[in-house]
């Protein structure tokens, strides 16, 4: 007899827990063709476009008068946004369009007005509430954030809710160019109307799926968070509200990401009482068919070659 019943099973059962094993260790091995691109293209992630001629807050804020911001409009007028991810080098692509961009300060990065605050809320927990007052809006409740950055045509920043807003050992001079938020790795430039910022993905996390809240300032060196203020008359320097209007709650966003034609309007100048509540957009959940499919003919493939073992074992067995 070439093996005996007990003999047999045990074989069978070993054989089995080989095949599970190699199994698993193929999945988590997923070739790298399989699981990335290996030209290293930018997938794209999200895409948006905001209402054209909205940078005007709730409607109704005029630009400052002064020639550095000629010609009155545009200047903070967001038209679309995207989010990339490059499957090769493993970064985000952020993608801002502007009706206009300037620099009439000789920036770092090529404009010198837009100030941008995104908040991402990628997981649970977090929190509700501005990293700092400034902006004068208050975010959903419902959508509290795990990651803040921060551009201007000066530096790029990220913070999480768990830094101190106003810790003066960290961060001694907070109106300075340099911050401990800097980001070194980021890479930012501008072409025609369009900012282009490429950031590593460690720095960020899982995105896709994710709300982000996308706010348009404009940037002042010596304003309230670097947000350029609001005034009840027409001015050379801040921007004027051509309505009676509580300044304390004043809004100082002039855009922010939202697709709905007048949406942004109605929000921004509900404000009596208290700060407008603004609400994010959804990052779709990344869809990966690929992978999905290779694990699956991984599966079916190790459930056939185990069949073909056992009934091969079998049939030895019988034989014996």
């Amino acid at each position: 007899m070439w093996l005996s019943a007990s003999g047999s099973k045990k074989l069978i059962i070993i054989c089995l827990l080989l095949l599970l094993a190699s199994g698993f260790s193929a999945a988590d091995q997923l070739p790298a063709s399989e699981s990335q691109s290996s030209s290293g293209e930018l997938e794209v992630l999200a895409e948006f476009t905001d209402p054209t001629g909205d940078d005007h807050g709730p409607g109704y804020y005029a630009y400052p008068n002064h020639d550095v911001f000629a010609p009155q409009q545009e200047l903070l007028d967001l038209l679309s946004f995207s989010l990339k991810r490059h499957s090769g080098k493993d970064f985000y692509r952020f993608k801002f369009e502007f009706a206009r961009l300037t620099d009439p300060w000789d920036s770092r990065y090529g404009f010198s007005h837009p100030l941008i605050h995104l908040y991402f809320d990628t997981e649970e927990g977090g929190s509700a509430e501005l990293f700092r007052e400034g902006a004068n809006v208050s975010l959903n409740p419902d959508y509290s954030w795990n990651r803040h950055l921060r551009i201007s045509g000066w530096w790029v920043r990220l913070m999480s809710p768990d830094d101190d807003p106003w810790d003066m050992v960290r961060d001694l001079n907070i109106d300075a160019e340099t911050s401990p938020w800097d980001v070194a790795e980021a890479s930012i430039s501008t072409e025609g109307g369009f900012i282009r910022l490429d950031l590593p993905r460690e720095k960020m996390g899982r995105l896709d799926g994710s709300r982000l809240y996308l706010l348009v300032g404009a940037f002042d060196p010596f304003g309230e968070d670097y947000f350029r203020g609001i005034r009840q008359y027409p001015s050379n320097w801040s921007f004027y509200a051509a309505q009676e209007v509580n300044l304390d709650y004043a809004p100082r966003v002039i855009d922010y990401l939202q697709e709905e034609e007048g949406a942004q309007e109605e929000i921004l100048a509900d404000f009596a009482e208290d700060y407008p509540e603004i609400s994010p957009v959804k990052i779709p959940e990344r869809e990966d068919p690929l992978r999905e499919n290779f694990f699956l003919l991984v599966a079916l493939g190790y459930l056939t070659a185990a069949a073909i073992i056992i009934s091969a074992l079998e049939w030895l067995i019988y034989r014996s």
